[in-house]
């Protein structure tokens, strides 16, 4: 897609990043007059029936979750053969951009780490404890918690988004066994293909607090299967050795 170019109402802007599944722009909603984040399949995969049906399953997962911290889902649909997803657009920076930049300045400050975190938190409680129109609880994890899928809006806003790969977009059984995410930022479960919980987010949420505070990754490494035993390890060094005034 290009500037100009029309899926629906939805009128292309730019390109704001890529994934798996598809390409994210954004884009200018006609109807309502306001900018939007429009998630398109990719080629490649609009032939792939179970693809696509993962991507009905993420706005349906999505759509449930009405909570401020969480990206709110508008619209899913197919034009002359495109799969697109409508989302709100947060104007601002992913997380791993914020702290990035911040390294400019200096250390991360730690108040302002612990409001993006705990920002983040809410929206998981409110994840785990959703409930369906029946009363049961949907059980969804998000499972994949990390600087890129923390948006940071310019008037202050913190907002998760990407549950496309939760557990609720993948409940057929033999998608647990497959590893989803960012290794880096995976709980030892997650890297073992055990069943998921909240605690896998939380977990997550961990990793990431402990890097923006620290200024350094905790399990990546330079190649998938070391980053991957690093997790299974869980091993944790004191964040004071790095920042004593923690």
């Amino acid at each position: 897609m290009k500037p100009g170019d029309l899926i629906g109402n939805w009128v292309v802007d730019r390109t704001l990043g890529h994934g798996g599944m598809g390409v994210v722009y954004a884009a200018w909603d006609e109807r309502l007059r306001r900018r939007v984040a429009l998630k398109q399949l990719l080629p490649e995969v609009l032939g792939d029936p179970r693809r696509r049906e993962r991507m009905r399953r993420e706005a349906r997962a999505i759509a449930r979750l009405d909570h401020p911290a969480i990206v709110q889902i508008y619209d899913l649909g197919e034009v002359d053969g495109q799969y697109y997803m409508a989302m709100e657009y947060v104007h601002g920076l992913d997380l791993s951009r914020v702290v990035t930049r911040a390294r400019n300045i200096g250390p991360f400050p730690i108040p302002l780490a612990l409001f993006v975190v705990a920002e983040v938190l809410k929206a998981l409680d409110f994840a785990h404890d959703r409930a369906g129109e029946n009363g049961e609880v949907l059980d969804i994890v998000h499972c994949d918690i990390s600087p890129q899928n923390v948006l940071v809006s310019y008037a202050g806003e913190v907002k998760i988004t990407d549950f496309g790969i939760s557990r609720a977009a993948f409940q057929a059984s033999e998608q647990h066994k497959v590893i989803r995410g960012k290794y880096a930022y995976m709980s030892p479960e997650q890297v073992e293909g055990k069943s998921l919980s909240g605690k896998t987010d939380l977990f997550s949420v961990g990793i990431v607090l402990y890097e923006i505070l620290t200024g350094r990754r905790l399990f990546k490494m330079r190649t998938r299967d070391e980053t991957l035993a690093r997790v299974r390890r869980a091993e944790v060094p004191s964040p004071r050795s790095y920042r004593p005034e923690i």
